[in-house]
């Protein structure tokens, strides 16, 4: 799980990145203030580097609280936050600008996946971290099954929204 959650999460933060202008103006970053829409892009692509941190966060936090480790996600949340807060003050003294904000939220979550997954790495414990012994082809299929699933739901939901707003507007 968590190898696959892996392979998501780069792809979600290479697709962010990318799309980060659009996402700007998506938020409402555009019209007279072109250097506010180029500011939230700068701010979008630093937080982007931090999207597998969130997405791995909850692969990690779930599996402490299954092996009785629940205080740790607690004390991960502090350690973030205590994280976030140094490197903010480092951004502003080192005038780091939008983009270096961004990056200090990124790199204070991995500062907490790299706590959480300290619990992983005892012998004594019950879940732990192993050796990746899947192939690329294992990999391939997983995916297509879940995206899939995913696109097939949505699909349905979609479907099943627009004939209800047809049929509002013919009445």
């Amino acid at each position: 799980m968590f190898y696959i959650a892996t392979v998501i999460s780069i792809l979600f933060l290479g697709l962010v990145y990318i799309f980060a202008g659009n996402l700007a103006v998506l938020f409402g970053a555009s019209g007279n203030g072109a250097v506010l829409a180029e500011q939230a892009t700068l701010y979008i692509r630093g937080l982007a580097i931090g999207f597998p941190q969130l997405i791995l966060c909850v692969v990690l936090s779930s599996g402490c609280q299954l092996d009785s480790a629940r205080k740790r996600v607690i004390r991960s949340t502090f350690v973030i936050a205590g994280a976030n807060i140094i490197l903010d003050i480092l951004v502003v003294v080192l005038h780091g600008g939008v983009i270096g904000i961004g990056l200090a939220t990124s790199i204070s979550s991995y500062i907490g996946m790299g706590y959480l997954l300290l619990h992983f790495t005892k012998k004594d414990r019950m879940l732990r971290l192993t050796r990746f012994d899947m192939d690329l082809k294992e990999i391939m299929n997983i995916l297509a099954l879940t995206l899939n699933t995913y696109t097939h739901v949505n699909f349905e939901d979609a479907q099943s929204e627009m004939e209800r707003l047809s049929s509002v507007q013919a009445l």
